[in-house]
Parts: C-alpha cells; sequence; structure tokens
C-alpha cells in the first residue's frame, strides 16, 4: 500500500504498514517506491481524488499494476479496517 497523502493527513491515520511518499513526490527514483515494479501497488489517500493522479504518474515510470483505491482511506475506515497514526 502506498499513501500519497500529505505529512499531516499521514500522521493523522494511514493504513497500517502503509509506505508514505506524497504525491508531489513520486518520481523516478524515489525512495520509498518499490524497486520491483510488478508488484500489486495499492495507492490510497485521504478521499481517493490524489490517489487516481498518483496511479497515472506511478504507470508513466512502470508500475502497471498500481490502482487507487476508491474513497481512499475514508472509505477504509468505513470499512472498519485497522489504522495506524504517527506518535
Amino acid at each position: 500500500v502506498l499513501d500519497v497523502s500529505d505529512a499531516a493527513e499521514f500522521a493523522a491515520g494511514h493504513v497500517r504498514n502503509a509506505r508514505h511518499v506524497p504525491l508531489d513526490q513520486i518520481a523516478e527514483g524515489v525512495k520509498g517506491l518499490p524497486s520491483n515494479k510488478q508488484l500489486p501497488l495499492v495507492v490510497i489517500d485521504a478521499t481517493g481524488a490524489r490517489g487516481t493522479k498518483a496511479v497515472a504518474k506511478l504507470k508513466a515510470l512502470g508500475y502497471e499494476k498500481a490502482q487507487a483505491l476508491r474513497g481512499g482511506l475514508r472509505a477504509w475506515r468505513e470499512a472498519n479496517l485497522p489504522i495506524d497514526k504517527a506518535n
């Protein structure tokens, strides 16, 4: 799971074990992106709006199996799935 939220949103709550790479930092060679571009990659943000933009950027970088989570973290919370917060 790749979280593309900004730092404050990520600190307030994120999917357990998600990697944090803010949308504006997605670029070739950025730390945090998996080196294996064939792995499935679920992209999440607060509402799902930035996730779609991030998927387009990721696919341009060769991550063909990237998909945005519809509804973002809001949908994750509504499904009562685990959330972590920064300390």
